[in-house]
């Protein structure tokens, strides 16, 4: 049955050589698998604090209209931007890493 709805633009990962010029800006973000993600762990100075980031995390990026992968273990916080549908990395990742320096 068809449906009216447009497809969806196909969305590409970024080249090596735009995460790598991400990196050199912002040196706290790791990658993961061949540019298959951006990581970035925050340290706490205890478990109610991570708690309370971790949080603030998930709304700031349900905001800013895109997922991030939040894992938290003890006292630290480790963030994973990537885009499934993608593959990898895309310029919406960059962006909200970026909005997360800028914020914190």
């Amino acid at each position: 049955m068809p449906t009216n709805q447009a497809p969806r633009p196909q969305i590409e990962p970024l080249k090596a050589e735009r995460i790598q010029a991400f990196l050199r800006e912002h040196p706290e973000w790791k990658v993961r698998g061949e540019s298959h993600a951006l990581v970035r762990t925050f340290g706490h100075p205890g478990r109610n604090s991570a708690q309370a980031f971790a949080t603030w995390l998930a709304e700031f990026t349900r905001d800013y209209g895109h997922s991030a992968r939040l894992e938290l273990y003890d006292n630290v916080v480790t963030v994973t931007l990537a885009t499934p549908v993608a593959g990898g990395v895309t310029e919406k990742d960059l962006g909200l890493a970026r909005e997360l320096e800028f914020r914190l």
